[in-house]
């Protein structure tokens, strides 16, 4: 073997090198976004509990977003903690809606009113919000969801 075909072995090798470890990167960075949540350090309450029959349930949600992350729905359900043989009454009807669109590692503030339903009556609840997400992170788009549980509802007359 010539000098020259020597140093082409050693460029091709260190070219292949740095292209396998620049996929092992990527690949790495992609399994861990799409294992990872959307929201962190999560806060999410009932802010006008107790809420009158007939009134809006306002929620308050604060948290950390990690990805670039577009909502592509939002549905919820309540369940009776007093009656837990009840079927599930959907929280489906948005009354207000209020998205502060932070870039992500910034908390977010994000709050949401939905419509009570028809035949809600009075008692405790466990509220359910499930929300629907196209993510971004780096060159990775991914679809992902997030549910929010146990948040505590007091409806009263």
């Amino acid at each position: 073997m010539n000098k020259q075909t020597k140093l082409r072995h050693v460029v091709l090798s260190m070219i292949m090198a740095m292209f396998s470890v620049v996929g092992i990167f990527f690949m790495a960075t992609y399994m861990n976004f799409s294992k990872t949540s959307v929201f962190h350090n999560e806060n999410v309450s009932v802010t006008n509990n107790p809420v009158s029959v007939g009134e809006p349930i306002q929620i308050s949600l604060s948290s950390v977003k990690r990805f670039q992350c577009g909502s592509t729905s939002v549905r919820g359900y309540a369940s009776s903690i007093n009656e837990p043989e009840r079927s599930p009454i959907g929280l489906n009807v948005f009354v207000e809606r209020y998205t502060s669109n932070m870039e992500p590692g910034h908390k977010v503030l994000n709050s949401w009113s939905f419509k009570m339903p028809e035949g809600m009556t009075p008692g405790e609840y466990r509220i359910t919000v499930e929300g629907s997400f196209d993510c971004q992170f780096l060159v990775f788009e991914e679809k992902k969801s997030h549910v929010l549980r146990d948040i505590y509802l007091v409806v009263v007359e």
